[in-house]
Formats: structure tokens, sequence, C-alpha cells
């Protein structure tokens, strides 16, 4: 072998790790940090998250499949704990290429507030809530 000696450092291997007396060691959360504006994939991960919405086009419902939502809603009251699954428009791709006008989304909750003039109430979780209009309900069902 021509050069270097290559078990030159062998001697360094079993020593310990120096440990600084002027700073803290850094946590590996914020190790990584410092790489993360090197990352390869720039925008992939909202993409993936795009990826998961599954956008689609709103179903219209005949009259004989609204008459048991609309049973439902006659009769929701405030606290009422319901399930619903309503159409949210988001315009946008339907991952397949094509267009679509949003996204069927599922939430369950307590009635907090109804408002029957505007045809709207809220469905409240544990932290945050949602307003729903009539038109928009899919399916309804208390719990």
């Amino acid at each position: 072998m021509t050069g270097k000696d290559p078990h030159r450092y062998d001697d360094m291997l079993d020593m310990p790790r120096p440990i600084s007396k002027r700073h803290l060691p850094m946590s590996s959360l914020n190790r990584a940090a410092i790489f993360s504006p090197f990352a390869a994939l720039t925008g992939f991960d909202a993409k993936i998250q795009d990826a998961q919405h599954r956008r689609c086009n709103r179903i219209l419902l005949s009259e004989d499949e609204q008459a048991p939502i609309n049973a439902v809603l006659s009769n929701l009251k405030k606290g009422d704990i319901v399930e619903v699954t309503y159409f949210l428009l988001d315009p946008g791709t339907d991952g397949a290429g094509g267009f679509a006008e949003g996204e069927y989304l599922t939430v369950t909750g307590t009635v907090t507030k109804l408002e029957p003039v505007f045809h709207s109430f809220r469905v409240s979780m544990d932290d945050t809530w949602v307003d729903l209009v009539f038109e928009d309900i899919h399916a309804i069902q208390k719990l």
C-alpha cells in the first residue's frame, strides 16, 4: 500500500466524545432542523397532504334520499350529538387529471348553534367547530 497508514486513527476509536463546557448538547430535533432547509423534495409534503383529499363532484340526492335527512334536521336541537357527512366546496383536481368541485367530510360532535332561518347549524368538536348549511348535508344521524 502506498501513501498513508489505514490504521493511523485506530487509537481514537475508543476515546470518549468531547463535551463542551460552554454549550449544552443539542437535541436530536434541533440538530435535524439545521438540515431541513436542504430538503431535496421541496413542496413534496404539501403534495402528499393535497393528494389525501378525495375531491369529487357534488352528488345530488333524490327526494326519497333527502327525506330522512330532512326528518333529522327538523327535530334537531342544541345539545344533540350528531354525525354529519357534508360536502365542502373546494375546487381542485380529482387526482386523475380532471376537475372536481370539492370533497365529502364527516364530523361527529355536539350541535351548539341552530339557525333555522338561515338553514344552518354549528357542530362543535373538542376545540374546533364547523358551520354547516342544510343543502350541503349528505347524511346525518343523531347518536
